[in-house]
């Protein structure tokens, strides 16, 4: 039996991997990542670092009042996700900028 879950037809992910990725990150889920697909003021990068065998993405947006990131790659029209925490304060102000660039300052 795979460990792989899918989730809502756009998301999939290891299960142990998830619930290791729970305890380190302080209870932050894969479920709640997905949230983050939910911004349409998302930023999604390219992550050269960790693009070794394959192409992989940071995407950061806001669930709820928190900044997420959320590591991931495309695979088979999945977003297998591989990491779900609070973004880094370099990632929120990323965020901001972009959102700033998008609606312009009021």
């Amino acid at each position: 039996m795979s460990d792989d879950i899918i989730y809502k037809g756009r998301f999939i992910w290891n299960r142990n991997k998830a619930e290791a990725n729970q305890r380190k990150h302080l209870g932050m889920t894969f479920e709640k990542g997905t949230e983050a697909y939910d911004d349409p003021l998302a930023v999604e990068e390219y992550d050269e670092e960790n693009s070794v065998y394959e192409d992989r993405y940071n995407r950061t947006g806001i669930v709820g009042d928190t900044y997420i990131t959320v590591s991931f790659t495309h695979r088979n029209n999945l977003a297998r996700i591989f990491s779900v925490r609070e973004a880094e304060d370099e990632e929120g102000r990323a965020y901001d900028e972009h959102v700033r660039q998008y609606i312009g300052e009021r």
